[in-house]
């Protein structure tokens, strides 16, 4: 979905933004997203096809933007508790602590 946040883009560019996903793979998911509102096909005079997103698909992206931050900052302080906690442990192990 970032790919096609930032502007339409055409077949062979989103493909190239995915590497390793099969030409059928995307072709297989656009129709889909195409089928529910998420992502909007339009042919170009150079016989291309731009996908780009709806409006409905624009407010999932920000949707989804917004959660990957709230993830984000969770991790981040899930690894900064873990590192805390692991420090505690080392030192509580530690058989020259009193």
């Amino acid at each position: 979905m970032h790919s096609l946040a930032e502007r339409p883009i055409h077949f062979l560019a989103l493909q190239r933004s995915l590497p390793g996903i099969a030409h059928k793979v995307l072709t297989e998911h656009l129709r889909a997203l195409e089928a529910a509102g998420i992502v909007e096909r339009a042919r170009c005079a150079n016989h291309r096809v731009n996908y780009s997103l709806t409006e409905r698909g624009q407010q999932i992206e920000a949707v989804v933007r917004a959660f990957l931050v709230i993830v984000a900052q969770s991790n981040a302080a899930h690894a900064d508790a873990l590192a805390g906690h692991r420090g505690r442990t080392v030192a509580n192990d530690d058989p020259k602590q009193p």
